[in-house]
């Protein structure tokens, strides 16, 4: 007859590892930083590469089509970087936020299609060039109600790629939850 004697210290130590775990799980502040910071590198990306996993639709700035004479082109959503500049993470207990306070971020992550009458306030506009010849002038220009309709695609830059990110996700939960499993 063979026969295992269990006795309750060895049932004690043989749940410790998930008392660990347990109690790493009722304090995850360090492993959502990581994981925040891991992800602020991931939308970092997805600015740089112009969309992930599908290449955002290029906007009419950076295709040098924007207001007309202004010469302006480059990467779309990458003008003056503020946006991308903007993104923040944030833990508070057991949630981690990642995001952005402007008010436009929501219209390019998302998209927007505007049709409607906008009210335009009486304002001075610099005249830099008439008929193809350069002026330097300052006109006042009176309030007036202007039609405005335009689509801005959906461009979403904060996002987990999937499998990518979600792989390296894992694996900082698993190394902190699970510290020297092997893993």
């Amino acid at each position: 007859m063979l026969t295992y004697t269990v006795t309750l210290k060895d049932l004690k130590e043989g749940i410790k590892p998930f008392r660990d775990t347990a109690e790493r799980m009722k304090k995850p502040a360090k492993m959502l930083r990581e994981i925040g910071m891991y992800m602020l590198g991931s939308i970092d990306k997805n600015f740089n590469t112009g969309g992930r996993p599908v290449r955002w639709k290029v906007s009419h700035r950076a295709a040098g089509q924007g207001r007309a004479g202004s010469g302006r082109t480059g990467q779309t959503l990458l003008d003056t970087a503020r946006l991308k500049n903007s993104i923040t993470m944030r833990v508070s207990g057991k949630i981690l936020k990642l995001g952005t306070n402007l008010k436009y971020a929501a219209t390019h992550h998302y998209g927007r299609n505007f049709d409607q009458n906008v009210t335009v306030r009486k304002h001075w506009r610099k005249i830099t060039q008439a008929f193809g010849k350069p002026v330097s002038k300052t006109v006042g220009v009176r309030a007036h109600s202007r039609h405005m309709k335009y689509k801005i695609p959906a461009r979403p830059f904060v996002l987990i790629q999937d499998p990518g990110d979600w792989r390296v996700i894992h694996r900082i939960s698993e190394d902190y939850l699970l510290p020297g499993a092997g893993h």
